[in-house]
């Protein structure tokens, strides 16, 4: 929302057009199905990221692996 507010939108065009879904409607707060798949595709996106990094954990310092391991 902090975000939005001063005109910054970190979601791709091509996903939003992908999900029918516009910046207008995103600034106007309309939470619908739409709004939600577009969601949901880049939860997907993430959790295969978090996924592939596993397989990484040797590489991180073991400073750094518990941070890592949150997210």
């Amino acid at each position: 929302g902090e975000d939005l507010g001063k005109g910054r939108i970190y979601l791709s065009k091509e996903k939003l057009k992908k999900h029918g879904y516009s910046e207008e409607e995103l600034k106007a707060g309309i939470i619908d199905s739409r709004f939600i798949a577009l969601w949901e595709d880049y939860a997907g996106e993430a959790e295969n990221l978090y996924e592939a990094v596993k397989s990484k954990y040797h590489l991180f310092d073991p400073d750094s692996l518990a941070p890592v391991k949150l997210a």
